[in-house]
This record gives C-alpha cells, structure tokens and sequence, in this order.
C-alpha cells in the first residue's frame, strides 16, 4: 500500500483545514479537524472535477462550479440522488504526522 505524507497534526489542529496535491494518488487531498476527529477526502468534485468550499460548522462541501452539496460525514451527495459519493481516504497518525493510504 502506498502511503503519503498529508501534514502535521499540530498543524492540523491550528489551521482545522488543509489541502494538498497528492502526486502519487493523483488526486488532491483535502484534511479536515472538527470536534477532535479528522477526516480525509478527495477534493475534486466527483460530479465533473471542480473544487470545493468547505464549511466546517456543517460539515458540507459545495462545489465551486456547479453548486453540488456534499455531507462530509458520510460522503453522500445532497444535491441529486444519482451523484457519486466523496472518495474518502483511509490515514493514521505516526508520530505526529498525518500518512495517507491510497487502497
């Protein structure tokens, strides 16, 4: 399994979202900090690729070119039914950073 260097935790927590280009996945990768949990997603927008706005009070992603709304909890688009989910990516914490694996 491949795996990729995302951030540093402490830094994490101080700025309480980050996005990254992740080469090796080709995908960008966006880590969110809310209420002590940490979640990583793909933040390219499933729908045709554009870029999100997050909102963290709650836990959305909308799409910055067509408007598509995204629970960040559960990944399931709230604009259409027919939509595919958010990629989530599996993390763990090794000594203070943040390694994402690509499965």
């Amino acid at each position: 399994m491949k795996s990729f260097f995302l951030c540093s935790l402490k830094d994490l927590k101080k700025q309480k979202t980050m996005t990254k280009w992740a080469g090796p996945f080709k995908d960008e990768l966006t880590v969110i900090f809310k209420d002590g949990a940490i979640t990583v997603f793909s933040s390219i927008c499933p729908h045709f690729g554009g870029e999100f706005n997050i909102d963290l009070k709650n836990l959305k992603a909308s799409c910055c070119w067509h408007g598509y709304e995204f629970d960040l909890s559960s990944g399931k688009c709230l604009s259409f039914s027919n939509c595919s989910p958010l990629r989530f990516y599996p993390f763990l914490i090794n000594h203070g950073d943040i390694e994402v694996f690509f499965p």
